[in-house]
């Protein structure tokens, strides 16, 4: 079975995309994760373009001013 994208429905290479998960965050005093409880992966994949885009606050299906 080939991974999709949740986005885009390409073909996700697990080596470069990432999976969704949810949990309980707790913050560092200095910012950041500190650690996630209660970790459940929701089954959600997105490919390497896509997650570059999430990572830099684009929503992936959003149309990009150039």
């Amino acid at each position: 079975m080939t991974l999709r994208c949740c986005y885009c429905d390409q073909p996700v290479d697990t080596r470069t995309g990432a999976r969704e998960v949810i949990g309980w965050e707790q913050l560092r005093v200095d910012g950041g994760l500190h650690a996630l409880t209660n970790r459940r992966e929701t089954g959600r994949w997105a490919c390497q373009w896509c997650y570059r885009k999430l990572r830099d606050g684009v929503e992936p299906g959003q149309q990009v001013l150039l």
